[in-house]
């Protein structure tokens, strides 16, 4: 009678093959069987409506993604030997986390968009070589390691149509017209959540296309195959950053190292993205005051990619020197009380480690047309 059953531990069994049926476990709460290392199957766990605990990571001989009850936020197999995320995922509507990370996932059901709790999904190390549907509400994507070739995240013709015509009423000239009312095509836009993507070590990717123009982390670093980049247009989004009390939302990064094989329209397209995210910073804190207590939280970009200079129009004023004088009208010309500096540093990180390089001092003395 496995009626009053409530845990079952089975944790680093390491000749356990098979676990018998549990349809009469129907209070069942938690199944451990972390490293099970010979685990070849697994009973179906569906009808069990009480289990919230699975684990499963380490179970390298497990090779179906588990039939499991609808109860999970979070599910982790990793390093497990799954090799496809099959169509009735779509039945967890509950998951926030769904992490694979060195499995051996090849394929990815198309349904695992319809997941509207989604946040995070990481495929990080697994062989799989089609980039994934994504739902809208994920926020993190790992896919580190993988053998994707190509990210194309406006592959969505509607969006890019509408994308289209959004960016042409845009240009157009209105003087003289009595425009009572304008409208807008609204814009289903694909991965409208999305602030983390980490696709570093993913030697055969070459192409990233329409990328989200305000991720907070972009992590592609040796990327040696990667050629194309190129952003969403920033019409289609919000930045909502800084609006939250989250320290998280005060650090952009975007990691391009070892990227060589960039295009020069790429390197542009990256320069222009972080120049957006700065202004878009600079916007927002301006209207801050709290910085002044916590300065350790003033939001910063770093920004990394293959070259020795930034384009000459991308900055008013450079020095190759480590100090700059510059004169600034009153109120910033902008009529604002506040002033900001958005300053860019041009550095060799040849001989830093990555943490090194999100550290730096920036002195500055103001002083008045009367020398006060």
């Amino acid at each position: 009678d496995l009626v009053h059953l409530r845990k079952i531990n089975l944790l680093s069994c390491k000749n356990l093959k098979k676990i018998p049926n549990l349809s009469g476990a129907v209070n069942l709460e938690r199944l451990d069987c972390e490293n099970c290392e010979s685990l070849v199957k697994l009973p179906s766990l569906a009808h069990l409506t009480s289990l919230k605990t699975l684990h499963l990571k380490g179970c390298r001989s497990l090779k179906k993604f588990p039939a499991i009850p609808n109860n999970f936020d979070r599910l982790d197999l990793s390093e497990t030997g799954i090799k496809e995320v099959p169509d009735f995922i779509e039945r967890l509507d509950r998951l926030r986390g769904l992490y694979l990370t060195n499995s051996m996932v090849k394929d990815v059901s198309s349904n695992i968009s319809k997941l509207k709790s989604l946040k995070v999904l990481d495929l990080s190390g697994c062989p799989i070589v089609k980039s994934p549907e994504i739902p809208r509400s994920l926020t993190d994507l790992y896919l580190s390691g993988t053998q994707i070739e190509e990210v194309d995240f406006y592959s969505n013709s509607r969006a890019k149509d509408a994308s289209s015509n959004i960016s042409k009423l845009e240009s157009r000239y209105y003087d003289g017209c009595p425009i009572v009312k304008s409208s807008f095509p609204t814009v289903d836009v694909p991965s409208p959540s999305l602030m983390s993507m980490r696709m570093d070590r993913c030697k055969s990717l070459n192409l990233l296309s329409e990328l989200p123009p305000y991720l907070l982390e972009l992590n592609v670093q040796d990327c040696t195959s990667l050629e194309k980049v190129s952003f969403a247009d920033q019409i289609l989004y919000q930045f909502d950053y800084l609006d939250a009390d989250d320290a998280c939302f005060h650090a952009f990064t975007m990691l391009f190292w070892n990227c060589f094989n960039l295009n020069q329209e790429s390197i542009n397209n990256i320069e222009a993205n972080a120049m957006l995210k700065i202004g878009s910073l600079a916007m927002k804190w301006a209207a801050r005051y709290d910085w002044k207590y916590y300065p350790d939280k003033a939001p910063r970009l770093i920004c990394c990619f293959p070259g020795n200079k930034i384009s000459a129009n991308i900055f008013k004023c450079q020095s190759m020197n480590s100090s700059l004088s510059l004169k600034i009208a009153p109120n910033g010309g902008s009529g604002s009380r506040i002033l900001v500096f958005a300053i860019c540093l041009v550095a060799d990180p040849t001989h830093c480690l990555e943490f090194q390089l999100r550290e730096f001092i920036c002195e500055y003395q103001l002083t008045t047309a009367g020398g006060g």
